[in-house]
This record gives C-alpha cells, sequence and structure tokens, in this order.
C-alpha cells in the first residue's frame, strides 16, 4: 500500500461513515462539490526520501499531507471546528497508520474565503513512511 493510499483511504472511510457523508476530494480524480454542504480536501505537497543507513537497504520516505475542512460560508464555526478535532483523531501521532506515521500534531492553518462560496481551514500533517 502507498503512503497516499493509506492515508487517503482513512479520510475517504471516515467521510462515508459520516450523517449526511461528507465528500472527499482527491487530487487528480474529478470531483463535484456538494451544494452547500461540507467536503474535505485532501493534498499531497512536497515529500524527501532518504536513504539512512550504510547498507543502502532501506528508505526513509518523509512529507506533508493537507486536508482542507471545506464549509459553506456564513454556517459559523463550530461545524468547521467539529470537523477538525474529528480529522485530527483519524491521524495519531502515536501508534502508526498502518505503515505511515504521523510525526507531529497537525498544524491548523488560518482559515480563508475562496470564490466559490466556501470557508476553508487547512490541516498539515507531516508523515513518514520507512520501507
Amino acid at each position: 500500500m502507498t503512503i497516499r493510499s493509506e492515508l487517503e483511504s482513512k479520510l475517504i472511510t471516515f467521510g462515508a461513515s459520516q450523517s449526511p457523508a461528507i465528500p472527499v476530494s482527491v487530487q487528480n480524480v474529478p470531483f463535484t462539490k456538494p451544494n452547500g454542504k461540507a467536503f474535505l480536501e485532501i493534498k499531497f505537497l512536497a515529500s524527501v526520501t532518504i536513504n539512512p543507513s550504510v547498507n543502502a537497504d532501506t528508505e526513509r520516505e518523509t512529507g506533508l499531507m493537507q486536508i482542507n475542512i471545506c464549509i459553506p460560508e456564513g454556517v459559523g464555526t463550530k461545524a468547521a471546528s467539529d470537523l477538525i478535532t474529528s480529522v485530527k483523531a483519524l491521524y495519531p501521532v502515536v501508534p502508526k497508520t498502518g505503515t505511515v506515521s504521523i510525526e507531529q500534531p497537525p498544524q491548523v492553518g488560518t482559515g480563508f474565503s475562496r470564490d466559490d462560496g466556501y470557508w476553508v481551514i487547512p490541516l498539515t500533517f507531516k508523515y513518514r513512511q520507512e520501507r
């Protein structure tokens, strides 16, 4: 399983389990925003692979995953706060998420308004995988 598939699948499963379901947008896959409802966007930012051993028999990949909490403008902050809390709980620092570990608590970015009528709050997670 890849880093991307492992981390994306957790968010997609979470979104589908909510009532009502919360759609999840992933990179390079067509997505139709729900009209006036919350959704989540997952993006993978730059990553770095290094060889931490002298024998050159292992690799360590570290990178950043960003999850945007997207809620309709004008509904207040409670919906976003609740989603932030739930999404943070999906990716604990300990224990590992399968083969991928989250290296530190997520950084909660400053919310911003988009032209499409959504208020967005980014969560950025630092991940690591040893292989």
